[in-house]
């Protein structure tokens, strides 16, 4: 009896926790768990033997690969290797080789596609001790502290030449950061409310919006776009939801006690890439394509698009708001280059999202300023000598762009 009530369940759980630690799309782990039920059904020794063998299997391959030459060399960047409980580990200092951008591995659709490689550089990585990507004592001792995701936080880019660094190197104003990759506006809010007992009577945040990841749409909407092809929102559904079963799994599998399963951590970038190639072909729409410009190949993520209204968290902490001196809208590497390309759904979209910032940060007293046409502006002038402001294989601003950014930042906040 306690055999059926306890110990089989317990089994079945564990067989299940097993099967997902080998890093395989998930519809795979349903596809041989439910084998395994069948198994367990019909032969119980045989299914525990199997278990055995599964276990014992999955320790010498982690073995293998741990002493593996190949496990060493492993190359990531920043962001990756030092993110920790929704921050960065604290007081790191560390010299990263970055082989290539995040373009790559989102690509699920280009043949060959490691030989679209463009950018390859050197990154330190300096988190001070609150996990963000300060030096010690930048927090404390700035003037204005911005606040994004990781177009702030510096993407591939070494420390020297992150937003907050190239400011206060290049005025006497310092500046500082709490911007982490992949967040959007409620995390910002939720970072800023933390050090908000800590700060300064005159310390001012500076907070940007990014185009690409910090708004939403309404999901009563019936029309889903990708680039000009029209997707029935039932695969819109099944895909994203699909995406999201996967993240949760790695979000629970990056945790701190699965850290060492290697076995995970270098299967699971290829069965990521085969599950969203599988769903890119049943869509008809591909994260990545890449383009010719000044004889060049650059790469753009595409998102979905709808045309209607986009809406996005607004802040409206008072203390908060207190201290926001501006809010900044920075628009999406495929946006700064759109002129060269005749997307309007892309241009719409744009604007859609910008007015709604702008009307409801109007209502708080805060001014929105669109950073779209400075970046226009400049990409088109560089172009002409074969410059780009973006990593070619990634959706980042490289050091080009970024200098540019602090030195039309600096202007306004001198203004």
């Amino acid at each position: 009896m306690i055999l059926k009530i306890i110990i089989y369940p317990l089994c079945i759980i564990l067989n299940f926790l097993i099967i997902i630690l080998v890093g395989l799309p998930f519809f795979i782990d349903l596809i041989i768990f439910l084998t395994f039920i069948f198994l367990f059904i019909k032969n119980k020794k045989l299914f525990f033997t199997y278990n055995i063998f599964f276990i014992i299997s999955i320790l010498f391959i982690n073995l293998f690969i741990l002493n593996s030459p190949a496990n060493k060399k492993q190359l990531i960047n920043g962001h990756k290797k030092f993110s920790f409980e929704g921050k960065y580990k604290k007081n790191v200092d560390s010299l990263i080789k970055s082989p290539q951008g995040d373009l790559i591995a989102l690509d699920t659709c280009t043949e060959k596609i490691y030989n679209y490689r463009v950018d390859k550089n050197d990154q330190q990585f300096v988190t001070d001790g609150l996990g963000y990507r300060n030096k010690p004592n930048s927090l404390k001792q700035s003037d204005y502290i911005l606040v994004g995701n990781s177009i702030i936080m510096g993407g591939r880019l070494s420390q020297k030449n992150i937003l907050s660094e190239k400011l206060s190197s290049n005025s006497n104003i310092k500046f500082a950061n709490i911007a982490i990759g992949g967040t959007g506006p409620k995390i910002y809010e939720a970072n800023m409310i933390e050090i908000l007992p800590t700060l300064k009577n005159n310390q001012k945040f500076l907070l940007f919006y990014f185009e690409g990841n910090d708004f939403y749409f309404d999901k009563n909407s019936e029309e889903f776009y990708w680039y000009y092809i029209k997707i029935p929102k039932y695969k819109y559904k099944l895909r994203f939801g699909y995406e999201r079963i996967e993240r949760n799994k790695d979000k629970l599998l990056n945790k701190k006690y699965f850290k060492k399963n290697y076995l995970y951590q270098n299967t699971r970038p290829h069965s990521q890439r085969f599950y969203n190639k599988l769903l890119s072909k049943w869509t008809n729409s591909c994260l990545v394509e890449w383009k010719i410009l000044s004889d060049q190949k650059i790469g753009f993520l595409y998102k979905y698009y709808q045309i209607n209204q986009y809406k996005a968290h607004i802040i409206k902490n008072n203390d908060l708001i207190n201290r926001i001196e501006k809010v900044f809208f920075i628009p999406t590497k495929y946006s700064v280059y759109e002129n060269y390309f005749n997307n309007n759904i892309s241009k719409i979209n744009r604007e859609n999202k910008f007015e709604f910032l702008k009307k409801e940060y109007k209502k708080l007293n805060i001014d929105v300023i669109d950073l779209t046409d400075m970046f226009q502006f400049n990409s088109k002038n560089e172009i002409k000598n074969n410059n780009f402001l973006f990593f070619q294989d990634d959706t980042h601003l490289n050091e080009l762009g970024n200098k540019i950014f602090a030195d039309y930042l600096l202007k306004i906040l001198v203004k």
